[in-house]
């Protein structure tokens, strides 16, 4: 089928066209509003008038010939269309946060000047938005182009006339010959026509230019030209007067039609459209001077425009109404030719063909039901157009059914158009139903769900039936429950009652008293009654009791017995015998086929509240989602059924009724039905349809297909059986608890007659999960024996993956109970067997504690995974030895067991304690033992105890061990990098003084003291360094090496050294590299040097640390001695007078130099003699210090001849 250009479907019998829903005029419907129009404008020279109607009343087709009449009698229409559903696209651009009537404005300016021809506008600032030829701007600018030729014309002659007379022009005419002055005469004219030629592309040019270009401002002196920028969009209309008016006066508008500007609710757009109305009638351009042309805008709007507020303002002193009437010059109201009187007729019309096709037919009637229920509330003719042609295709793409016949599916004309309706009225909605979304797809999980609980009631209730059949009887254990649920209604709905008598009988409502209603006597007694006997609610009568006789079927109403688990209402109102079980079948088969409209008061359990599920009637459930409108009627009167599905696609013809049903209803809604029948061919058809992929969904979940599959009967070739076993238990192992251990337990409950197919989802669940062993175990549990179990169990085990590391949340504790029983020891007998098993053992969790009981093959795959104890016992079985081997045999020799050692604090703890006294830890501290600690500790908890593991692992050594150098186990740039175990370890060698006592140590301490605060602590350096003699370490060093400074700064701080070793180390590092010293010390730094100030006098004097005057200054108090070592030195170095060198100078020391101006104290003795308040002013704060210190100072100057 195809649909032609002119919108025609093909079928069977005739074409027939779908209708356009544009404006259609009638003459008959249109016609008289037209004149009505053409009367005000033209005759009566109304200047507003409003054509005012309901949306689809027909105003669209009336303007639409009204404006075809009237350009048709010479009058000039300008359409402003403003049919929009949203607001948002006009706010654009700088106008982002403008009012709805600015961008209305700015709209109804763009639409009218759009309608404009630009032609006729050459002065339109608008006019650059059409594209204007170069040559045409030539052409505008040859007055201009002229005027300046002639400028320049005028300006050379009155240059020539300075320096040429007018008598030497006529002597060169005279002497020239007639040729030659013809030549010149027309080279003349050929560079006159050529200057103007350029000057007009010149001016043509520039003004193209400056017609794309916008200027913005121009200044010159002082005074600034500025064209304002859409700064604002507050009143297009304003802003833009002029252009109007002169838009107008060219065009020569006089008629505006504004169209559906009603749709914003925005009154102010009206107030200003009635301000442009009035300027342009005052317009001489536009009216003419003698004001005889009328320019008119004409509104479309709906008839409460002037009314939004209005009505709701009781106190307003305005008349009701006056606002609308006052605005326009005149109203002509549209009075909608459809209403829901007449939509009824109005659809007949539209439907008249197929309306014609359906009489004296029982779907026709149907059809012609459907169409009068709905057409009052559809009364509008585009909506029922458009419903009437999405009913044309929709008849043509499903099969083509007819009021005679439905398609080879079953779909019918009257279902077709109530989908139609559907999907013209809720358009969303539709296209969600193609996603499985949707209202109409929560009514179906919702009425699916109340099915499910009248099914589970009923069967529950025929299985009581047909239990009490076979035994005659009520058990104890029903008779429990049933008293259970009777007691608890009968404190809800009848106070004081303490039994119930049933003839002479009577039964307490309580357990503590014998012969109650939780025991049988009173269910036999109670299910033999009719639903006419009587019984008491506290004694008979008879026994003059007082009770309240009430026949079997009111005490029922009365208590509302609803237990869904049993269904004994149905149970008590129906009686026990054979006819009941076979009305149960009757029932559960239509509870099974119900549609939405069969049982519309069917309870259903929603959450639509806070409380979580709460039963509610469907019909109230439908009303409340759908609304108490059309689409509510359509589905509870059965025009919309569960079958929706079929009506909003194609599907194919041929399929089988129980496919179909099981595809539509299971497949496609996600619906699962694991007893819904179906036979060999059924099975196979499904497949056919269904993708293999799909089947793991839990709506392909069916006891008969999923035993189908397991059975490998597929016959298709293009399905692979193994795929579709696969692919469905893979569904089960992502449902599972649920849907999918109820497929299993369905299965199970067949075995062992059905052995192969649960070997095969055996084999398969091994193979797919890794909660295979759960699963089993968890859908067992309740459906096998526990023969049956272990022979599931062992038939896994068998059968296992090796690869696969399956869970045990429940196989495990399982397992730990039964694996004696099961014999497990025995089993492994093979290699193969025995790593499958402790494979699984490791995934269950299970710890193996003797290792030694499970056989050498078992024993030893499981020292392959791991999952066992570290004792002294299970370490020699592992490592098949007689001593416990060290961590670098471990490692090098039995890797594996080297891995669960180390594994965590305490597997490395209980190998520590598994050893002997003559058990070391290492034959060699090697780099990879030390990098395997470390790697290893990465996984540990980071509260262990890293300290006390690292000490018992160095101090246990081999103590014939070589000493090591650190930086074999890392780098010295990488030592910021090492963990905490790596670094405990490091501490450890240093302290039990493994590591070896040379230069490349020493930096590297020093560098692990700086990163890690607890070898700082330990004082690593200080006690690596106090080890013998310093003297050896640094006799065999050369110049060059690196880190002299480092090293020396390390001596000074971090050493209690004694002061010779330390000032010959010194000096020996500054024969090795005298660029590193002196080591530069400050006010800060001096005082943390590790020695008396006598060291640090002599270190000074030695050229070792420095400068000079941070050591004199570092010398306070009665230091003098010290302090005169250093200054002696200091003067030395400077022998010039330079201030810059000199420390802050002690005070009393001022004298001492003074005195000592002869022998040492040089040029700094006579400066402080020549300046003495500098120099005191620097050192004392207190005046009469002052003077002593000045008294001091001239008394020795006196004595020493410097005054």
């Amino acid at each position: 089928m195809s649909i032609s250009d002119k919108s025609q479907l093909s079928s069977d019998d005739n074409a027939c066209k779908l209708k356009p829903m544009t404006p259609k005029y009638d003459e008959s419907q249109h016609k008289r509003y037209v004149d009505c129009l053409r009367n005000a404008l033209y005759e009566q020279n109304c200047k507003s008038v409003a054509l005012s109607g309901s949306y689809g009343s027909g105003k669209s087709s009336i303007l639409e010939q009204f404006v075809k009449e009237a350009k048709e009698d010479g009058h000039s229409v300008a359409k402003v269309s403003l049919a929009t559903f949203n607001v948002d696209p006009y706010r654009q651009g700088d106008c982002a946060d403008s009012s709805i009537t600015a961008l209305l404005e700015r709209e109804i300016l763009g639409q009218l000047l759009y309608q404009g021809d630009p032609a006729k506008a050459p002065k339109s600032s608008f006019n650059q938005i059409h594209n204007a030829s170069l040559w045409c701007k030539v052409k505008s600018a040859m007055p201009v182009s002229l005027i300046i030729f002639i400028a320049l014309i005028c300006a050379l002659i009155f240059h020539l006339s300075k320096t040429v007379t007018f008598a030497s022009c006529l002597t060169f005419i005279a002497d020239t010959g007639k040729e030659q002055l013809q030549m010149l005469m027309t080279l003349a004219v050929f560079l006159l026509a050529a200057a103007y030629s350029v000057i007009s592309l010149i001016c043509g040019y520039v003004l193209w230019v400056f017609d794309k270009a916008r200027i913005k401002s121009i200044s010159a002196s002082g005074i600034t030209l500025s064209i304002a920028a859409d700064e604002d969009c507050a009143s297009y209309f304003n802003k833009y007067r002029d252009e109007l008016i002169y838009l107008f006066e060219v065009n020569n508008f006089d008629t505006v039609i504004f169209e559906d500007i009603d749709r914003f609710d925005d009154l102010a757009i009206f107030e200003e459209l009635r301000k442009l109305n009035d300027l342009l009638n005052m317009a001489p351009g536009v009216v003419g001077k003698e004001g005889n042309k009328v320019v008119s805008f004409v509104y479309a709007v709906k008839d409460s425009i002037f009314a939004l507020d209005r009505e709701l303002d009781q106190d307003s002193r305005e008349v009701l109404g006056s606002g609308r009437v006052k605005f326009f010059d005149m109203i002509i109201s549209v009075v909608p030719f459809i209403s829901k009187f007449n939509a009824n007729e109005m659809a007949a019309k539209v439907f008249e063909s197929e309306l014609g096709q359906a009489k004296s037919t029982k779907e026709g009637h149907r059809f012609s039901d459907l169409l009068s229920l709905a057409a009052p509330y559809i009364a509008d003719m585009r909506l029922i157009i458009s419903i009437r042609n999405d009913y044309l295709i929709m008849v043509q793409e499903m099969g083509s059914p007819s009021f005679d016949k439905p398609s080879s599916l079953g779909l019918t004309c009257t279902g077709i158009l109530a989908i139609a309706i559907y999907k013209n009225l809720y358009p969303l909605e539709y296209e969600d139903l193609r996603i499985h979304k949707g209202k109409l797809n929560e009514l179906y999980d919702i009425h699916q769900s109340g099915i499910n609980r009248l099914l589970s009631q009923h069967s529950a209730a025929k299985k009581l039936l047909q239990r009490y059949k076979d035994s005659n009887e009520v058990t104890d254990d029903v008779a429990e429950a049933l008293g259970g649920e009777l007691k608890e209604a009968l404190d809800k709905h009848v106070s004081s009652n303490s039994h119930l008598t049933i003839g002479s009988d009577y039964f307490y409502t309580n357990r503590n008293n014998s012969n109650n209603i939780f025991e049988p006597e009173f269910w036999n007694r109670f299910l033999t009654l009719s639903p006419a006997d009587c019984l008491y609610i506290g004694q008979s009568h008879s026994a003059s009791g007082a009770g309240v006789m009430l026949s079997k079927t009111e005490f029922l109403n009365l208590i509302n017995v609803d237990i869904p688990n049993v269904g004994i209402r149905d149970v008590l109102n129906k009686g026990l015998n054979n006819l009941a079980i076979i009305d149960f079948d009757l029932e559960i088969e239509s509870i099974r086929t119900a549609d939405f409209f069969t049982k519309p008061e069917m309870v259903c359990p929603t959450n639509n509240s806070a409380e979580g599920y709460f039963l509610e009637p469907f019909s109230s459930i439908v009303n409340r989602i759908m609304g108490e409108g059309l689409i509510s009627e359509l589905i509870l009167e059965g025009f919309i059924g569960k079958d929706f599905d079929l009506y909003i696609s194609k599907y194919p013809s041929d399929a089988k009724p129980r496919v179909v049903n099981f595809v539509y209803h299971c497949y496609q809604r996600g619906v699962q039905d694991l007893d819904y029948a179906m036979d060999n061919d059924d099975c196979q058809a499904v497949l056919n349809i269904v993708p293999t992929t799909h089947l793991a969904k839990s709506c392909c979940f069916n006891h008969y297909l999923f035993d189908y599959v397991l059975s490998r009967k597929v016959v298709k070739s293009s399905i692979n059986a193994q795929n579709a076993i696969t692919t469905m238990v893979d569904g089960i192992i992502d449902n599972f608890p649920g849907s999918g251990k109820q497929l299993i337990e369905r299965l199970l409950e067949g075995y062992p007659n059905n052995r192969n197919q649960v070997q095969t989802l055996i084999t398969t669940l091994l193979t797919q999960t890794e909660r295979a062993f759960d699963i089993l175990v968890d859908s067992s549990k309740d459906t096998c024996s526990q023969r049956s179990q272990y022979e599931l169990m062992s038939y896994a085990l068998a059968n296992m993956n090796t690869d696969c590391s399956y869970t045990y949340e429940l196989s495990s504790p399982w397992l730990s109970k039964n694996i004696e029983s099961m014999s497990i020891s025995r089993m492994a007998v093979g290699e193969t067997r025995a790593i499958a098993i402790a494979s699984y053992l490791e995934q269950c969790s299970l710890t193996i504690h003797e290792l030694s009981s499970l056989g050498d093959q078992l024993g030893m795959s499981v020292v392959d995974f791991g999952n066992y104890d570290v004792t002294r016992a299970n370490l020699l079985f592992a490592c098949k030895t007689s001593r416990v081997p060290s961590l670098d045999t471990l490692d090098e020799v039995y890797p594996v067991v080297y891995e669960k050692v180390t594994s965590s604090e305490e597997a490395l703890a209980s190998y520590l304690n598994a050893m002997g006294p003559t058990e070391y830890t290492a034959t060699q501290f090697a780099p990879f033992v030390f990098n395997g600690l470390c790697r290893r500790f990465e996984s540990w908890e980071k509260s262990a105890d890293v300290d006390s593991l690292a000490g018992t692992i160095i101090e246990r050594i081999n103590p014939d061990a070589e000493a090591v150098n650190l930086d074999v186990f890392c780098p010295h740039d990488s030592v910021d990098e090492l963990n905490v175990m790596g670094r405990a370890l490091l501490r450890q060698l240093i302290l039990n003084k493994i590591a070896a006592k040379t230069y490349r140590n020493a930096i590297y301490i020093l560098k692990l003291e700086n990163v890690d605060g607890d070898c700082r602590s330990h004082n690593l350096f200080d006690g690596f360094m106090g080890r013998g003699s310093i003297g050896e370490l640094l006799n065999n060093l050369t110049s060059g090496i690196s880190g002299v400074g480092e090293f020396a700064n390390g001596l000074l701080y971090r050493t209690r050294l004694s002061s010779e070793e330390l000032l010959k180390a010194m000096l020996r590092l500054k024969e090795i590299e005298e660029d590193s010293f002196p080591i530069t010390v400050d006010s800060g730094t001096i005082g943390e040097i590790n020695f008396d100030k006598s060291t640090v006098v002599a270190l000074a004097d030695h050229g070792l640390i420095g400068p000079l005057g941070v050591v004199y200054e570092y010398l306070d108090g009665g230091n003098w001695n010290f302090r005169r070592k250093i200054l002696k030195k200091l003067l030395r170095e400077n022998p010039a007078k330079d201030w810059s060198n000199l420390p802050q100078l002690y005070a009393c020391d001022l004298p001492r130099i003074v005195a000592a101006v002869k022998s040492w104290g040089s040029w700094l003795a006579e400066d402080i003699v020549s300046d003495p308040h500098y120099y005191i002013n620097q050192c004392c704060k207190d005046d009469s210090e002052k003077e002593k210190v000045l008294m001091e100072i001239k008394k020795k100057a006196e004595e020493k001849g410097l005054l």
